[in-house]
């Protein structure tokens, strides 16, 4: 038996936005302390396990970003069957997509440990480090199952309107990766140290004990979506449906990797004040862009819904919403850090050649975050309604053909303030497309 499923296609929307965005908020700040919390212990270990950690990291978000498409398409699909009131159906996407995701990691598991080595020294991984690397990474992708299924539980819940649950499990998770982390690594309680190995085991053992728990509630009907065990069976035509909903979000984050990898590494011909100013600038708006994921995500599922309920103009409304309250509180925002700059570059160095670049990055980049907000909003919206190839399109267009070639041109004319500007016209660019792209309306005829 199922919890009732909240009505979320009627009502108030900024009620509604808000009852999902706040949990995904506090989601999205948990699972960057994840990162953070191993890190803090790996770095006890010296430098080499630093950057085998780092390495292996960067390796792994390639493989997420090939993966997230699963997530995306599914859901898109069960948040269409929620608001069409069809409950078995999104229990068969449910279904489908945890088996899809376990058939993904069973062919990833294989494939990147036989290809783990290739690929670390492809990317630059020698001596210790790479063999500090190699056995992070086996590790990891011989627990890759309970990485990419957790992440598809907690997509699953999402896409019928359960934001609170996610938030639970990972904040659980966490807590639970605190304890193994020390444990683990450094050898206490009797268990013999196992360097980074360790964090690569507390990571696999944090997420698969949580993975067992979402199973648990979707098996039992805790929550608003399940998985019916009795005739559980593979069809084809549903796992078809995710991949294809899911394809072009996958190239979408492989896309926006490649051109940060490109753009890091313009950068890094400007010397090292100008990395270490990107790297203080990406912290800084990666925290400014929290609240607008959570509207993100929350317009995400709630667009899908509407569309299920056939109301697609209560769908638009409730993505223009989201985008125009992220715009406001960035707008605030921008406004805030431009006057304080150089205060909030010192928070993270006491360099005055950074702070003073940095203090320029600021009062340059600002100036993208409304952009920021509609590009992201429509998007992960669009997303939402399973029509994923236009997001794809104008993140190509405003990272291949404007962010990367200014980056290259611009500095010859204005110098390193050119590398900022670039950021500028990639945001405005994305978020013209989207604004098109939204309004012209054929999302809303989107079949799933």
């Amino acid at each position: 038996m199922h919890e009732r499923v909240p009505d979320l296609v009627s009502g108030s929307i900024m009620r509604n936005l808000w009852k999902l965005a706040l949990p995904m908020m506090v989601g999205n700040v948990l699972q960057t302390m994840f990162g953070i919390v191993d890190m803090i212990f790996v770095g006890r270990l010296g430098p080499e396990a630093i950057a085998a950690v780092s390495l292996s990291g960067s390796v792994l978000f390639v493989i997420m970003a090939a993966t997230t498409g699963v997530s995306v398409g599914t859901t898109a699909m069960v948040s269409r069957a929620i608001g069409a009131g069809d409950r078995l159906k999104a229990d068969r996407v449910a279904a489908q997509s945890v088996m899809l995701g376990i058939i993904v990691s069973g062919v990833l598991a294989v494939l990147g440990m036989l290809s783990s080595r290739r690929i670390l020294m492809l990317i630059g991984a020698r001596g210790e480090t790479l063999v500090l690397a190699q056995s992070y990474l086996n590790i990891m992708f011989l627990g890759i199952v309970t990485v990419i299924l957790l992440f598809l539980v907690m997509g699953i819940m999402q896409g019928a309107g359960d934001a609170k649950t996610p938030m639970k499990i990972i904040a659980l998770s966490n807590v639970l990766n605190m304890g193994l982390d020390p444990v683990l690594i450094f050898g206490l309680l009797g268990v013999p140290a196992l360097g980074v190995e360790g964090a690569a085991l507390a990571t696999v053992l944090s997420r698969g004990v949580f993975l067992l728990v979402g199973l648990y509630i979707l098996v039992s009907g805790m929550t608003y979506v399940g998985i019916r065990l009795d005739g559980l069976r593979i069809e084809l035509s549903i796992m078809r449906k995710i991949v294809e909903i899911g394809i072009p979000a996958s190239v979408n984050l492989i896309i926006r990797s490649s051109a940060g990898v490109l753009f890091i590494t313009i950068v890094a011909m400007y010397g090292t004040v100008a990395i270490a100013t990107y790297g203080v600038g990406m912290r800084i708006d990666s925290v400014v862009l929290m609240p607008v994921f959570g509207l993100a995500s929350a317009s995400s599922t709630l667009v899908g819904q509407n569309l299920g309920a056939r109301q697609p103009e209560r769908a638009e409304a409730t993505a223009m919403s989201a985008a125009k309250i992220c715009a406001l509180i960035l707008c605030g925002v921008g406004a805030l850090f431009y006057v304080v700059a150089p205060q909030i570059i010192s928070v993270f160095t006491t360099s005055p050649e950074v702070i003073a670049m940095g203090t320029e990055y600021v009062r340059v980049v600002v100036f993208s975050y409304v952009f920021m907000a509609y590009g992201m909003v429509l998007a992960m919206s669009l997303n939402g309604a399973g029509d994923t190839t236009p997001p794809l399109v104008s993140t190509a267009i405003s990272l291949i053909v404007f962010q990367v070639p200014l980056a290259l041109l611009l500095p010859r004319v204005v110098g390193v303030k050119g590398l900022w500007v670039s950021i500028v016209v990639a945001a405005m660019v994305q978020s013209v497309i989207m604004l098109y792209v939204f309004k012209r309306g054929r999302w809303k005829q989107k079949h799933i």
